[in-house]
């Protein structure tokens, strides 16, 4: 899944930034997911309250990227980043860990 972003999304805040990958993803997989139920693992306790507030409470660009989230049945779930074992995907690996013989 590739997708590069224009210029203008270039100078998105980032929680604009996050919602958008938020909202490309789940349309990318609308076949798989649309008219199920799904929870959204997020470390960014403002994308979640952002998700869960009235659509008209916010800035005109998250309106538009809520409005196309509310298709689907989101549920957005904070976790610590401390917490989050996907996030750990990017980090690098320990030179000192056990190989396997």
């Amino acid at each position: 899944m590739l997708h590069e972003i224009s210029l203008a999304q270039e100078r998105y805040s980032s929680i604009e930034r996050e919602l958008l990958c938020v909202v490309f993803g789940l349309e990318w997989f609308h076949n798989l997911i649309f008219g199920g139920p799904l929870e959204i693992q997020t470390d960014h306790l403002l994308l979640v309250n952002i998700v869960s507030n009235r659509v008209c409470d916010v800035s005109p660009r998250l309106q538009q990227l809520l409005l196309r989230l509310h298709k689907y049945e989101v549920k957005m779930k904070y976790i610590r980043g401390s917490e989050n074992k996907s996030g750990r995907c990017s980090e690098p690996c320990d030179s000192t860990a056990t190989q396997i013989k």
